[in-house]
């Protein structure tokens, strides 16, 4: 097995947080709360904004919808 291997790929990534805010989109009204590397982060802000940011792991980050978009702070 090569190093790369264990690595899981971007669109695995990508995916996975799809997935996720089909979920939450389900419940307007609750409150959620995600652990999980910077990637994940990434994968999910590009889904909300379709835009682009570094995301550090073991950093926590609000994401707020407001006036029409979404943003997305560290906390």
């Amino acid at each position: 097995m090569q190093a790369n291997d264990s690595v899981e790929k971007w669109e695995n990534v990508k995916q996975r947080s799809e997935s996720l805010l089909q979920y939450i989109t389900n419940e307007p009204n609750e409150t959620f709360l995600f652990v999980g590397h910077g990637a994940f982060f990434r994968a999910l802000y590009e889904h909300l904004t379709d835009g682009h940011f570094v995301a550090e792991n073991a950093t926590p980050y609000l994401f707020t919808f407001h006036e029409g978009q979404w943003e997305i702070s560290t906390i």
